[in-house]
């Protein structure tokens, strides 16, 4: 377990509502979640709606486990918001639990897992990858998004994709007019295919118009949490469109995207990037970068881009640390939640 999540291992507990849902924020896209970590996470959801609020909005790109999905099924008899973590339990997972989740999904729902587990050649799931292409040609749905990751996922693991054939695909469409629905699928299936070779034409996508394209990048190159992506995105960061960059680099928790965003920090003048940086820093949990934060904090220069109060709390918080606007960070937040939820 690396040091990032030790330290939110260590608050998964805590008594701290801010801290809580701050530390739900700092892995809501970070994909490694420990199985047993995230089965925690469900325990602690079901104690109020706050948490639960936090676990939903912020476990998306966590694969649930034999723990957790154990944890699942006890949350699914309290609410049916819980539904949507049955997409995070790969297919044979699903199968094995079959008994347990039938009322959960719907029958035809089965029929289309059951159709892509029994395909016994590569065509017969070449044909129902083609059949949804055709059927998200004018309507790119969630579901229909998700049934093409399940026939990706099944792909791969048969070993009917390779990382060159996805390559080819994916240049194939940066190169079209427009991003297809296909090439979005191909991104997807490099988060199989971690080598720091791709990472470059991930890296580049960041930059694309297309905002399907621009998450789908993101998350696969999450996945990668190895130094080139960092390397790749530095000078991304200076360009008009900083966020996702900034944005993966915050979420690639190593030591080594940690020092980079420490010298983006110096080498950034900008107010908005920088804050974004803050934030980041703030969300690696290291103190390292507590020279940096403390020095943004006491400029008091906010463009409201994030919650800096409630982060820089948080971490002060994690990290053990005194600073004398403390509370006053904590107050700022609570008065914005309570805000938030009154007018929700």
């Amino acid at each position: 377990m690396n040091s990032f999540l030790h330290r939110i291992k260590e608050q998964i507990n805590t008594e701290d509502e801010t801290v809580f849902r701050v530390i739900l924020y700092s892995i809501s896209d970070y994909p490694h979640v420990p199985d047993k970590m995230m089965a925690e996470l469900l325990r602690q959801s079901r104690k109020s709606d706050a948490r639960q609020t936090s676990v939903l909005a912020n476990t998306e790109k966590v694969t649930l486990g034999d723990e957790s999905i154990r944890e699942l099924l006890k949350c699914l008899q309290v609410s049916n918001h819980y539904n949507r973590f049955i997409e995070q339990i790969k297919l044979e997972k699903l199968f094995e639990y079959r008994q347990q989740l039938e009322p959960y999904i719907h029958e035809e729902d089965w029929a289309f897992l059951e159709r892509i587990r029994n395909a016994d050649h590569r065509d017969e799931l070449n044909t129902v990858y083609t059949d949804l292409l055709n059927e998200m040609a004018d309507n790119p749905s969630p579901s229909l998004l998700a049934k093409g990751k399940r026939v990706v996922d099944r792909l791969v693991e048969k070993e009917w994709l390779t990382a060159e054939e996805s390559f080819e695909k994916v240049k194939e469409s940066v190169n079209a007019p427009d991003m297809n629905v296909n090439g979005l699928f191909h991104v997807y299936a490099f988060r199989y295919f971690r080598e720091d070779r791709y990472v470059p034409m991930l890296a580049e996508l960041l930059t694309s118009n297309n905002d399907l394209l621009l998450e789908e990048a993101a998350d696969t190159l999450n996945h990668f949490q190895t130094d080139i992506v960092a390397d790749e995105l530095y000078p991304l960061c200076f360009e008009e469109d900083f966020i996702y960059p900034i944005g993966v680099l915050g979420e690639t928790k190593t030591d080594y995207a940690l020092s980079t965003l420490r010298r983006l920090y110096e080498d950034i003048d900008e107010l908005e990037p920088r804050e974004l940086i803050a934030e980041s820093m703030c969300l690696h949990f290291s103190e390292e970068s507590i020279p940096e934060v403390e020095s943004f904090m006491e400029k008091g220069e906010f463009t409201g881009m994030v919650d800096m109060d409630e982060t820089a709390y948080t971490y002060f918080k994690v990290m053990n640390r005194e600073h004398p606007d403390l509370m006053l960070w904590k107050n700022e937040a609570e008065e914005r939640e309570g805000y938030f939820r009154f007018n929700e």
